[in-house]
């Protein structure tokens, strides 16, 4: 839609808060121009609608639904609207837009700090990991103090370019979530600790804008907060769930602050009038995905042992999509507590 869409950001006041939400303005709005009638329709309950036209018009008489990520909040808006008309739903990895954004957020943060502790037992064990024989967790909390106190510097591209505590831990999820770059996170904790950053961005640029027509859906879904009282509050409750990662999803939701209303709010499922469906859940969005299924009764959560999100299709796990395959086409669920473990490879 525009190259770029507003940039990550966890203002510490009120007045960094205002400065944010200015530019963050100035940046929706040029996205807006750019393309502002697809821009208003790109909540996920308007696409929603849009895949039950494809349905009609391929003549199916209800919909078999495989949705990974945040394909998974176009599922569930797709089951508020057309409860009927689903025949199968299998959600892999996907945002919890069925409940209150504030225990939708707790549930990420549970999963954040749960993926840290395996980093940190993992660490323990692990040859691999330069922290081995360290307090991990000690190690990292004294990275974020050293970080507030004086902000690190980072790669030679990265200029003056500084790092803080809150550009570490959003940093940080491009390491967490993969197992195979478990190593690499570990070294760049350690080169923190020595007073440089650039293990977390090797390339000197900095936290990401975030992608304009993505973040045009996530906000008008609802994934905001109310103002600097809102933001504020929101990130009290991180602390007290997170207290290695919190702001985290501050950092992001904030660029939604510009948006003029919610058009598709997060909002219970009509359970009992849904098949039950099939979450897959690996261990950051476990909680997450989860606290969807239970809405509607009959619904299993199958877990997966690994932390790569979408293993279904990216990790192509043969567990995973034995399960998945079998429940979409036979329409067989898995044992209720099923799990798969990460492959060997």
């Amino acid at each position: 839609m525009c190259g770029t869409g507003p940039l990550a950001a966890t203002p510490d006041n009120k007045r960094a808060y205002d400065e944010v939400l200015k530019t963050n303005t100035a940046d929706t709005e040029r996205c807006r121009n750019a393309a502002p009638e697809l821009f208003a329709n790109l909540d996920s309950a308007t696409q929603a609608r849009d895949m039950d036209a494809i349905r009609a018009a391929l003549g199916e008489e209800k919909l078999t639904y495989l949705g990974n990520s945040y394909g998974g909040v176009l599922g569930a808006s797709y089951a508020r609207l057309f409860p009927k008309r689903v025949r199968a739903m299998a959600l892999d990895s996907v945002p919890n837009h069925v409940v209150p954004v504030a225990k939708s957020t707790r549930l990420l943060y549970q999963g954040v700090e749960r993926t840290f502790a395996r980093f940190a037992d993992w660490c323990a064990k692990s040859a691999d990991c330069v922290l081995r024989g360290k307090d991990v967790a000690k190690t990292w909390r004294a990275v974020l103090r050293q970080a507030d106190r004086n902000p690190l510097p980072g790669a030679p591209a990265a200029g003056d370019r500084r790092y803080d505590s809150k550009d570490l831990k959003v940093l940080s999820q491009l390491l967490m979530l993969r197992e195979a770059t478990w190593p690499a996170w570990a070294a760049a904790i350690k080169r923190a600790s020595e007073g440089n950053a650039s293990g977390f961005d090797p390339q000197g640029r900095g936290l990401m804008r975030q992608p304009s027509a993505m973040l045009a859906t996530r906000c008008a879904d609802g994934y905001s907060v109310d103002g600097y009282a809102g933001y504020r509050a929101s990130l009290a409750r991180s602390a007290k769930v997170s207290p290695h990662f919190a702001g985290i999803w501050e950092s992001g939701v904030l660029s939604c602050s510009p948006w003029a209303k919610t058009t598709n709010p997060l909002a219970p499922l009509p359970g009992h009038k849904l098949p039950p469906l099939l979450g897959i859940g690996p261990v950051y969005e476990h909680d997450s995905v989860r606290g969807i299924t239970d809405q509607v009764p009959g619904s299993v959560t199958l877990r997966y042992d690994g932390n790569l999100h979408g293993p279904y299709v990216n990790a192509g796990d043969k567990c995973v999509i034995a399960h998945v395959n079998r429940y979409l086409i036979d329409g067989k669920l898995p044992a209720a507590g099923a799990r798969c473990p990460v492959a060997v490879t």
